[in-house]
């Protein structure tokens, strides 16, 4: 008995559909369709259980199911590490930092104005941009 992945499913397929599909390869243990867990939606692909699998992997490959040609591949375990690297390697750049960011003026200014916070807390105090003076 082995598992397998199959994809490039129709979102509108069934699991009866599927079993129906794999089941003139051999016996079908179990069929699954993987679902978005927000929408409830199909991802479009599943895994099947067969004892066959091997005959049914090859003769199925490549197959049309429903107008479009299926994707067969053995079942592999995740590897969360795997997916924890993908994520950060997908993650946006950090910003490029400003020129004067974090310079002597920038760090006294924010200083003084969280200072002048601190001792009128009910006011509101904003920096000073050049537009803002008056020459």
């Amino acid at each position: 008995m082995k598992t397998f992945y199959v994809g490039n499913l129709e979102w509108s397929t069934t699991v009866e559909e599927l079993e129906e599909f794999f089941s003139s390869y051999g016996i079908v243990v179990k069929a699954e369709i993987k679902k978005d867990f927000s929408t409830g939606k199909s991802r479009g692909y599943g895994f099947i259980t067969m004892e066959n699998a091997e005959k049914a992997m090859r003769e199925a490959s490549g197959k049309n199911f429903k107008g479009r040609p299926l994707k067969i591949n053995d079942a592999r375990k995740r590897n969360f590490n795997e997916l924890r690297s993908k994520a950060a390697f997908y993650k946006e750049p950090p910003s490029k930092p400003r020129r004067y960011e974090n310079s002597p003026k920038e760090k006294r200014a924010v200083g003084v104005i969280r200072d002048l916070k601190r001792r009128y807390p009910q006011e509101e105090f904003i920096p000073i941009t050049s537009e803002d003076v008056c020459y």
